[in-house]
């Protein structure tokens, strides 16, 4: 049994199907049932497909599995082992491996549970993140109100959630509540960011009540109101009836001062940049606030996020000093420290800042560091072979395109995989990656405040490689004019040895490496060679030395069995000196020939025959300069016999059967056919005495005893009584 993959690389999306096919051809002299599968899958994922056939001999067939993976199988290359068995000879298997790229995707959802909080300085809310990807997501939180006047702290501020899991982060939002009045409604939105291309929000609802409820208020200003009042009517009539004569006009109505604050007119305002502390750039998205001391401790009065260029404005301030703060998700809560200071870990240790009334305060720089990062990625150095090697990768800080000192250099592991720890956040950062025989390849990263970075896969490309050498004749004289031909799949080049100056000289420059090469040298009058030449990654071969032999020949002939009849299939291997060929006897066409050509000459070759289940031969031959050796004719015996024959029942054919032949040692198992009906063939069986059993649902079993000789073809039939 030969078989071929026709499908050695396929593309899959999740939840989409794959069809993965071979060729296959019976080698065997007799009918052969064979099926495909895959034996590494669950086999609920196989759901259909020409998975089995049976296949007369010289025949081929075209199998094929369709294969539904999980929307979950995770993204990547994956390699998938693909066996052709048969019923023949079940000890004989063909596996090939198909390479099954997956592509990524992101698919994921954010929520906030509960809904809806209502509380008094603070609420807490749980971020849940449930990820539908096939691949894990590396997510970053934050968190957000439309007025910017709560703080927030989530924990914790980064997830990685596998496919198909949940992951879930606590959200705590608090803010100084208003002293009178209904509760105030703000709209919290958490977000969640990831290097996959997730970027997910979700929304909530907290309820902030005042610290002195609507209807205390209410109740507070009505007598208010009234004592005023009765003050204000005692005053009057005092001063009418006491203070007065009793001649005197009464006063016109009484005047009541009237108080009017207009605070806009009194405050001032703040505004600066925040940077960051790795490479001084201005930072967006920077939360800013602006406290004073109250009587528990700084308090809150203002906050604002930075623009796109770092810039921050914190407006409606009353006259007096404010301590700053700048924080972000993934940063370290940082406090002003004062002009040219780098910032300060507590309020006790900050500067504080004075706002004037109705001045603006501007020019305020703020320095920030980000919580330390990490990258990780996978570099794919494809060594002969497929093997994987290593590659160094260096990790180098970048600032307004200017390269700085290297940070860290790391080998990657026999899987391609790295790993930079404790990386100064936010920057920007090159990867350079290199290994022996590549060229150097540079990947520009960029790391936020405190993310641990996933870069995406590094693929490095090989150097050009080259190869050459030197061809000789007879007595090791240069040979001119030779064709010398490098092939390597579609890629092909040639050349020819000059025939003056540097004669029987060659070289093939330009070759994409790592690869195996198939070197091929022709010449009139001369025997053919051809080598195959491994080429590393960006490897020089100068050594690339070949003799041609001055002359060809060629062997042929044929091979049957002990009854006349052509054998296909048959291994001729032809060896003699450092030649060595290999052929197979036609099975369409001119069954059972063989021939080998381009042999050098004159030399002496040994033949060698082999099939299963047949004797091997061997021969010996002789070849004359320029050649050709005809009517070399073999006869392979069979080894093994076969036994075959019908089931019927009440006379009548009757397919499905099952027929069980052994020898106490070995056990083989086939069916009865529907074409034609009833009949059935095992074949490949040892000299010796074998036991045939016959059973199916409906019927009694039955059992005969054959003794089976060296290309034997037993017969035993089978007429089934219903029981």
């Amino acid at each position: 049994m030969r078989a071929e993959l026709l499908t050695p690389t396929v593309a899959a999306a999740p939840g989409q199907p794959i069809v993965v096919r071979m060729e296959v051809v019976n080698t065997s002299a007799v009918i052969d049932e064979i099926w495909l599968d895959a034996p590494g899958l669950d086999p609920a994922w196989i759901t259909g497909g020409e998975r089995r056939a049976a296949l007369f001999p010289d025949s081929r067939v075209e199998l094929s599995a369709r294969i539904d993976l999980p929307e979950h199988y995770p993204a990547g290359q994956h390699d998938l082992v693909v066996v052709v068995s048969s019923a023949v000879e079940p000890d004989v298997a063909v596996s090939d491996v198909v390479q099954v790229d997956v592509a990524p995707i992101t698919r994921a959802e954010l929520r906030l549970r509960p809904a809806l909080v209502t509380a008094g300085r603070s609420a807490r809310f749980r971020a849940v993140v449930s990820n539908q990807s096939n691949q894990p997501l590396t997510l970053s939180l934050d968190a957000r109100d439309q007025l910017r006047v709560l703080g927030f702290d989530i924990e914790p501020r980064h997830l990685v959630v596998g496919p198909g899991e949940e992951a879930e982060a606590a959200v705590t939002a608090s803010g100084p509540r208003p002293w009178f009045g209904s509760p105030l409604t703000r709209t919290v939105t958490v977000s969640a960011e990831g290097a996959a291309g997730a970027e997910l929000t979700a929304a909530a609802t907290f309820n902030q009540k005042a610290r002195i409820p609507r209807g205390a208020v209410t109740a507070v200003t009505l007598a208010f109101i009234l004592g005023v009042w009765v003050a204000a009517f005692t005053l009057g009539v005092n001063r009418v009836l006491a203070n007065d004569a009793l001649g005197k006009d009464r006063p016109e109505v009484f005047p009541l001062a009237q108080l009017d604050l207009d605070t806009a007119a009194v405050s001032g305002s703040l505004a600066g940049v925040v940077r960051a502390g790795t490479s001084g750039q201005p930072l967006p998205r920077i939360t800013v606030e602006a406290y004073r001391n109250g009587r528990d401790g700084p308090e809150i009065s203002a906050s604002a996020a930075t623009t796109e260029d770092g810039t921050f404005e914190l407006a409606g301030l009353l006259p007096g000093s404010y301590l700053l703060r700048a924080t972000a998700p993934g940063f370290v809560p940082t406090w002003y420290g004062g002009p040219g200071s780098t910032g300060a870990a507590s309020p006790s240790a900050a500067a504080p800042t004075r706002v004037e009334a109705s001045t603006a305060t501007g020019d305020l720089a703020l320095v920030i560091a980000g919580e330390p990062g990490s990258i990780t990625g996978t570099v794919l150095v494809n060594a002969l072979a497929g093997a994987q090697t290593t590659a160094q990768v260096t990790l180098v800080p970048v600032a307004d395109e200017v390269r700085g000192e290297p940070i860290a250099t790391v080998t990657t592991d026999p899987a391609g995989a790295f790993t930079f720890v404790d990386v100064p956040t936010p920057a920007d950062y090159e990867l350079l990656v290199s290994s022996e025989g590549f060229e150097d390849l540079p990947v520009p990263v960029s790391v936020r405040g405190g993310e641990d970075l996933v870069a995406n896969t590094i693929r490095l490309a090989a150097g050009p490689g080259q190869m050459g050498g030197l061809v000789t004749g007879d007595k090791a004289r240069p040979l001119g004019g030779v064709t010398v031909t490098v092939a390597n799949g579609a890629f092909r080049v040639e050349t020819t040895t000059p025939t003056s100056g540097q004669v029987g000289v060659w070289a093939v420059p330009d070759l994409p490496t790592p690869a195996t090469y198939l070197v091929t040298f022709a010449l009139e009058g001369y025997g053919t060679q051809t080598i195959a030449l491994d080429l590393g990654p960006g490897q020089t071969r100068t050594d690339v030395n070949v003799t041609l032999a001055g002359g060809t020949g060629s062997l042929a002939g044929r091979v049957v069995d002990e009854s006349g009849r052509p054998l296909g299939g048959v291994d001729v291997t032809v060896s003699g000196g450092p030649v060595k060929a290999t052929t197979q006897t036609l099975t369409a066409g001119d069954v059972g020939s063989w021939r080998v050509l381009d042999l050098p000459t004159p030399g002496r070759y040994t033949i060698t025959f082999t099939r299963a289940g047949h004797d091997s031969d061997t021969r010996v031959a002789d070849l004359a300069a320029s050649a050709g050796l005809d009517g070399i004719d073999v006869t392979l015996p069979r080894s093994v016999g076969s036994v075959s024959g019908t089931v019927t029942s009440g006379g009548s054919p009757r397919s499905g059967i099952t027929v069980t032949v052994s020898n106490g040692s070995v056990e083989r198992t086939t069916s009865s056919a529907t074409s034609p009906a009833g009949a059935w063939l095992i074949a490949n069986l040892e000299p010796g005495t074998w036991t045939v059993t016959f059973s199916g649902p409906g019927y009694e079993d039955q059992t005969a005893l054959v003794t089976v000789g060296a290309g034997d073809d037993a017969d035993v039939d089978a007429d089934l009584v219903p029981g």
